[in-house]
């Protein structure tokens, strides 16, 4: 019973709000032509429906509007509230699938790349990278041979075998840092730079006898005076006791700076970059020999003889460059290639330094402008300028580990045309007679450097990491 009272009051209570409702929508309505009070010109004189007239007849104290869903509360007088109500906010839950208004994606918009809701400003590079670079010509520097031959480790003699001549340098390591700074949004127009730095690489030979002057040890030469292939004795078993040390050294560096444009920023698919701009490239390199004699008793005499040949290549030229990427999602693969054009100013600095020692009298005698392939016709400083081209083909593949993170990876190929090299600025025909013989003028060979040019190429293998703001 209970319960059927309990509906019957919950229905009237729906019937109840219903009437106030439709109240307050008529009492909104404007006034019909006719006058009245909002009726129909046919309804006038009727009695207003039960409901529509508060007790006792006539208007709502103070002439308002009865309070309805549109009207403003109970106690409040005037007009009726505007709708929308900017004063009440509508309580209408917000779905968690509507759209925002706001500009931010949520679950059903659109998947873009967060980075093309702000765009690049700079982005900054450090790589770490393998280098391989092609050795220097030099002809063969140190023998070995044998006393029964006519001219002991001369070349072309029956027992004469090469110790040292050309030899791989073997991978070196180089530090490498690029900074982008874009200069269009987005991103289509940058200004980038560059630098690299290898380490200082050198290969090392060295030969030692042992006291007795076993084994045979020698300096191969032609000799410019009897125009024959001689050798330059460092130890003879039995007779002399000394040691051979040959070092190559060699330093690279480089750094661009240029413009870069992008025909299809921020989007998948194919692009092409185009740069243009200007580069330099520095390559030095010193062979550097130093050798020790003596008789074996070391109790007659000690000798010591270097030579130095030094070579620098600066090269300064304007570059352009053409690169071809793909991307797809967090993917990049990369082919470019760049070709500069410019003056290299190279130097030779060529030194040699022999030293005599008379053991029994203790006396030292030093010439600092001779020793076997430095001699006083060819010491000395020179300069030259030549016109280089340096290219570079390159690959690589690029993951965004992360929205701001890159990690490339990636092989360039350079090469610089119209390089001096310090092999290549050696003379094999040597008149070292004078200096035997206590001769008063200096031998005519070696003349002074040629500037025999060569080609200097570099593979690199780069690994690096790419921040991104």
């Amino acid at each position: 019973m209970r319960r059927w009272w309990k509906k019957i009051g919950m229905l009237a209570a729906g019937l109840a709000y219903l009437g106030s409702f439709h109240s307050s929508a008529l009492g909104q309505m404007p006034p019909p032509p006719g006058g009245g009070m909002g009726m129909p010109p046919g309804m006038m004189g009727m009695a207003p429906p039960h409901g529509l007239m508060p007790p006792g007849g006539g208007m709502p104290p103070g002439g308002g509007m009865p309070p309805g869903a549109f009207g403003g509360p109970p106690g409040m007088t005037g007009q009726p509230a505007e709708f929308p109500n900017p004063a009440q906010p509508s309580q209408e839950p917000v779905s968690p699938f509507s759209l925002r208004e706001d500009g931010n994606p949520n679950a059903f918009s659109e998947l873009q790349d967060p980075r093309a809701l702000q765009p690049l400003r700079w982005q900054v590079s450090a790589g770490y990278m393998f280098l391989w670079f092609r050795p220097g010509n030099y002809f063969p520097l140190s023998t070995t041979g044998s006393l029964a031959d006519p001219v002991p480790g001369a070349l072309q003699q029956p027992g004469t075998m090469i110790l040292s001549g050309d030899r791989l340098p073997g991978p070196s390591a180089a530090f490498k840092t690029t900074f982008t700074l874009w200069l269009v949004d987005p991103e289509a127009l940058s200004m980038e730079g560059n630098f690299f730095l290898m380490e200082q690489r050198s290969v090392i030979e060295s030969f030692i006898s042992d006291p007795t002057g076993i084994s045979l040890l020698t300096r191969p030469y032609f000799n410019a005076s009897t125009r024959g292939e001689d050798a330059d004795p460092r130890s003879l078993p039995g007779i002399l006791r000394g040691t051979l040390y040959d070092a190559v050294t060699t330093r690279f560096m480089g750094a661009e700076a240029y413009l870069k444009w992008q025909n299809s920023p921020r989007s998948e698919g194919a692009r092409i970059n185009l740069s243009i701009g200007a580069r330099w490239l520095r390559l030095d390199e010193r062979y550097r020999s130093y050798d020790t004699t003596s008789d074996v008793d070391f109790s007659i005499f000690s000798g010591t003889f270097s030579d130095t040949f030094t070579t620098y290549n600066q090269f300064f030229g304007g570059q352009v460059g053409v690169e071809w990427q793909y991307k797809v999602s967090r993917l990049t693969i990369g082919l470019g290639g760049k070709v500069a054009v410019g003056p290299n100013y190279q130097s030779i600095k060529i030194r040699g330094e022999t030293t005599f020692t008379d053991i029994p009298a203790g006396t030292t005698v030093t010439d600092d402008k001779q020793a076997l392939f430095a001699q006083p016709s060819n010491v000395g400083n020179y300069t030259a300028v030549r016109t280089s081209i340096a290219g570079e083909s390159s690959a690589s593949v690029a993951v965004d580990l992360t929205d701001r993170i890159r990690f490339t990876a990636g092989y360039t190929f350079l090469l610089l045309t119209n390089t001096v090299r310090p092999g290549d600025q050696m003379e094999r025909a040597v008149n070292i007679q004078p200096l035997l013989s206590g001769g008063g003028f200096a031998p005519e060979v070696p003349g002074q450097p040629r500037f025999t040019q060569s080609l200097f190429s570099a593979h690199m293998l780069n690994l690096s990491l790419e921040f991104l703001y």
